[in-house]
């Protein structure tokens, strides 16, 4: 359990650390989700199911867009998510390896 919650510290701090990316990153998927709400007639729960599954790039195909403006954030949302799934694993892997690291010194010095 230690070291779960030494690589969660780790984690928090390096979310920290990039938390202007992220919102970045946020923003951008909240205006693709306007977006489609916009142009494609959907409501705002379809908007954010359609955008979340096309961030995370699992893309079940039940909602497409038609309009110019709608494929246009749903390709926008699609690179945001790639950049965001690799950040997110990115900043995961360098919190393993940090805690691991604090880990072996910790045993070390013992």
């Amino acid at each position: 359990m230690q070291d779960f919650i030494r690589f969660l510290r780790h984690l928090l701090k390096m979310a920290y650390f990039i938390r202007g990316i992220l919102s970045v990153f946020i923003l951008l998927l909240l205006l693709c989700v306007i977006i489609v709400v916009r142009t494609e007639e959907l409501t705002i729960g379809q908007a954010v199911y359609f955008v979340s599954i096309t961030t995370l790039s699992i893309g079940y195909g039940d909602i497409t867009p038609v309009t110019a403006w709608g494929r246009f954030a749903s390709v926008t949302a699609g690179i945001v998510g790639l950049l965001l799934n690799g950040i997110v694993i990115a900043v995961a892997v360098r919190a393993l390896a940090l805690a691991v690291h604090e880990k072996r010194e910790k045993k070390s010095q013992s």
